[in-house]
């Protein structure tokens, strides 16, 4: 032992401990990154004289900063904003279609109860009746238009579902891969921080699309888990997949597995939100014009007419099923006398 041996101990840590705060600084905006510290360790001291004599200091490892609690933290943010941006975007597509203004349904609703008002206290007055009737047919188309408009956003929505399957799955892909690496390195007793750094980014990436619980942040590679804790991330496991029941609906699973998967949060699960939104607003839609058309129906099928009894009355209306009798379906029900086949 020298004190120039000490000298350049401690010239060699500080050489490390520059270069690592100069990369700390280089990747501040680099996403994924964690600040990295330089762990220093005094060597064994020696003896001089029959003292103990300090011998200099190593470097011994860097290690990275991080809190698993924090980081799971940023994960369950990043998944649930994901979810609100899908959820609210689908929204804002459907204020547009429901919302007031010139060509609305709404518009067309008030001038339609606007002109029956009118009507009630004119009702022979053939103006009258014709604007009433010009209305109403705004109404059904306005309807139809609304109807198209919901169903071309829920396509919209199925082909974006459809379209992330596959990315989320590559995602976990290279998740898997990333672990099986940063064990053989953690095996040979290397300290792989580039490669824990880029499997969080990874992470960060998937959480975006679904939830994610990583079993573990700080001890290095682990199984963690997605999508309601039903998809691992791990090589040679399930992954996810998308299935279609007989009426066409949409849900998740996991390849050679009966288990359904459920997104707690992500994009993904703001999508299945938003078809189930979807639907909602579409049957409530269906219902309130079913209601307004069946009032009027059945004071067609009295068969009394402003000026008394009609002989006959023709109309037309569209069935669901063509092959299911007209007895069987609502526009059976509405007729008061005589009978339908």
């Amino acid at each position: 032992m020298s004190y120039l041996d000490i000298g350049l101990s401690a010239i060699r840590a500080n050489q490390v401990a520059l270069q690592t705060v100069g990369n700390n600084i280089t990747n501040a905006g680099t996403d994924g990154y964690h600040r990295q510290q330089v762990q220093l360790v005094d060597r064994l001291p020696g003896v001089m004289q029959g003292l103990s004599v300090g011998s200099g200091v190593d470097a011994v490892r860097i290690d990275r900063q991080v809190s698993a609690a924090i980081e799971r933290s940023l994960l369950e943010t990043r998944s649930h904003t994901a979810e609100l941006d899908a959820v609210t975007m689908n929204w804002r597509q459907i204020e547009t279609v429901l919302l007031p203004g010139s060509g609305s349904i709404s518009a067309a609703a008030f001038e339609f109860f606007s002109q029956l008002d009118q009507l009630a206290g004119q009702s022979h007055e053939t103006v009258r009746i014709t604007e009433f009737l010009q209305a109403a047919d705004a109404l059904a188309h306005s309807y139809s238009d609304a109807l198209a408009a919901l169903d071309e956003q829920a396509n919209s929505v199925r082909r974006e579902i459809e379209a992330a399957v596959p990315t989320i799955n590559a995602l976990v892909e290279r998740v898997a891969e990333l672990d099986e690496r940063i064990r053989f390195e953690q095996a040979r007793g290397r300290e792989p921080n580039d490669l824990l750094d880029r499997r969080d980014q990874l992470l960060g990436e998937l959480a975006g699309w679904v939830d994610v619980e990583p079993r573990s942040l700080t001890e290095g590679a682990g199984v963690s888990v997605a999508a309601g804790g039903r998809l691992l991330l791990a090589a040679n496991a399930g992954r996810l997949e998308l299935r279609r029941d007989a009426a066409g609906d949409l849900s998740l699973g996991i390849t050679d597995s009966e288990r359904a998967a459920v997104p707690v949060s992500g994009r993904l699960a703001g999508l299945f939100s938003s078809l189930g939104d979807l639907q909602q607003i579409r049957d409530e839609l269906t219902e309130w014009f079913s209601a307004i058309r069946e009032s009027f129906d059945g004071i067609q099928a009295t068969g009394l007419g402003t000026a008394g009894p009609f002989a006959s009355l023709t109309g037309s209306q569209a069935v669901a099923n063509p092959n299911v009798p007209l007895a069987d379906t609502p526009l059976g029900t509405q007729l008061v006398a005589g009978s339908c086949s």
